[in-house]
């Protein structure tokens, strides 16, 4: 369903848009098990809350072609994650070994490699911080805490270089005014932009020697000056490009689609999914109440910045990531499930 998801193409229609290749969309609601049409009306609109809470009402808003691609790219992204959260959960549900003074759990790390292409967008940023979070702690482990055992036992000191990336990891992630922190703090800003982004970093982080300014003839001319920034990792300088930055931080699922999923759908693991959380991971808009975003909590970036400041500490038996299922209660949500399903079934049969 995921890849299907991610091959439905929208045409714009005005300030409108309509899926372009049905198939597709028929595969995904067929996997989803949910109405095609209802699927394709939460893709290419936003429900927007009007009037005092206990009053409100609802008016549907018409998405443009770009804003149904993003909601589209929100809900495979968010079906994954649970997805990925779901299956570590059960692996650490039957691995578990507890005895009174520890609890064991199993970890994956999907990541790819460090990467520096000729356009270094958002994505790039988060797989090559996470490398240097995973340098940081090779450091730490094999030589710093190497050097403390050594000392502690009496034994000579062995003189290794190594690169220490402290100062880039700080760079990404301190707070209030890492790399990170800004990124969020502009996505949480009325009228916050990329170009807005940028100003905060080349204020903030200046005094950084790992933050740089792009030389004259990195990129083109006409967005260098305003767009891009460089860090220096362990593994060389990076350019980045921050357009769209904003958008990819928010990631924002509309309520609309996750309603849909978890009413609508008679998929039991796709309502399990989304039903620990439904949108613990986007940014509300400025006042919290309607725009395409969905509930509270911080943004894409703080759960790198999470889940990346818990590498070296252990973890009690839940799931990896913060968004997921608990691996405890997955039965129990499963059983809970199983019965609210034979309900409907004999209020069916009654009526």
């Amino acid at each position: 369903a995921i890849l299907h998801l991610g091959n439905v193409r929208f045409a714009a229609k005005g300030s409108e848009s309509a899926v372009e290749n049905v198939a597709e969309l028929a595969k995904c609601a067929r996997l989803f098990e949910v109405q095609e049409q209802m699927l394709a009306r939460a893709l290419t609109y936003r429900s927007i809350s009007t009037g005092p809470a206990k009053r409100s009402s609802k008016i549907n808003v018409p998405l443009d072609k770009q804003g149904a691609e993003r909601a589209r790219d929100a809900l495979a992204k968010s079906v994954y994650e649970r997805m990925f959260s779901w299956v570590i959960g059960v692996l650490n549900e039957r691995l578990a070994v507890q005895t009174a003074d520890l609890t064991l759990s199993m970890g994956l790390l999907d990541i790819f490699g460090f990467e520096n292409f000729e356009t270094n967008s958002f994505e790039q940023l988060v797989i090559n911080y996470c490398n240097e979070k995973l340098h940081a702690f090779f450091n730490r482990h094999v030589f710093a805490l190497e050097r403390e055992q050594y000392a502690r036992e009496g034994l000579p000191q062995i003189s290794i270089d190594f690169v220490d990336n402290s100062a880039c990891v700080a760079l990404i992630e301190s707070k209030p005014v890492g790399v990170l922190a800004l990124l969020d703090e502009e996505c949480h800003m009325p009228r916050g932009s990329e170009k807005g982004f940028v100003e905060k970093l080349r204020k903030h982080c200046a005094s950084n020697a790992h933050f740089q300014l792009p030389r004259k003839g990195s990129r083109a001319a006409d967005w260098q000056d305003e767009w891009s920034f460089n860090i220096e990792h362990y593994a060389g300088s990076i350019n980045y490009d921050a357009r769209n930055y904003l958008a990819k931080n928010r990631d924002d699922v509309p309520p609309a689609i996750v309603e849909l999923l978890q009413q609508h759908s008679k998929n039991r693991f796709v309502v399990m999914a989304l039903g620990a959380s439904a949108a613990a991971h986007t940014i509300r808009g400025p006042g919290g109440g309607g725009g395409g975003g969905g509930g509270g909590g911080g943004g894409h970036a703080s759960g790198v910045l999470r889940h990346a400041s818990q590498t070296e500490r252990p973890r009690k038996n839940t799931s990896e990531r913060g968004g997921g299922i608990p691996g405890g209660n997955v039965r129990q949500r499963s059983r809970q499930l199983d019965t609210e399903q034979q309900q409907q079934q004999q209020q069916q049969q009654q009526q």
